[in-house]
């Protein structure tokens, strides 16, 4: 349900001009997908300050941001769900994203010396693999679930470089 900055409800129409009744489901996997240009492209990562034009360098660049972009994500999930949720505001969603608090977490733990981190960033991420396909490697991440009785989740990014 959308929110507006007060907390109160608001209405929300969908056009839908094939398969009405996926509409709502569609509309969420697209808004994940802007989420996800959002971060590459101003949410820490700024991808679009490099004014890269080589084809195959912003493949590169692309690729390497993929990849960070999957590792604060898990880290900050694991963050908000393990040590300290993000504040919830009074329309319902987060304070920060999930990606921009695994990101300021990574950060800390790089940039800063002397920070305690309550877990270890890197073990979210486990190796680079690739896949036997011409030039595809799979990002193998494990997101550890410490509920008890809980499997691993493993997330797989297959990426072009």
């Amino acid at each position: 349900m959308l929110k507006n900055s007060d907390g109160v409800p608001e209405l929300q129409i969908l056009i839908c001009y094939n398969r009405p009744e996926d509409a709502v489901a569609t509309y969420r996997q697209r808004w994940q997908i802007e989420t996800c240009f959002r971060a590459m492209k101003s949410s820490g990562f700024n991808i679009e300050d490099t004014h890269l034009r080589d084809i195959d360098r912003i493949a590169r660049l692309t690729a390497m941001v993929r990849m960070a972009l999957v590792w604060a994500y898990l880290v900050g999930e694991h963050k908000d769900m393990n040590v300290k949720a993000v504040r919830i505001l009074k329309h319902g969603k987060r304070a920060k994203s999930l990606v921009k608090y695994g990101l300021e977490e990574i950060a800390n733990v790089f940039l800063r010396p002397l920070y305690k981190p309550k877990f270890d960033v890197l073990k979210f991420l486990s190796y680079l693999e690739k896949t036997g396909r011409n030039e595809f490697y799979r990002l193998n991440c494990r997101q550890p679930d410490t509920r008890k009785g809980a499997q691993t989740e493993r997330l797989n990014t297959y990426l072009y470089l």
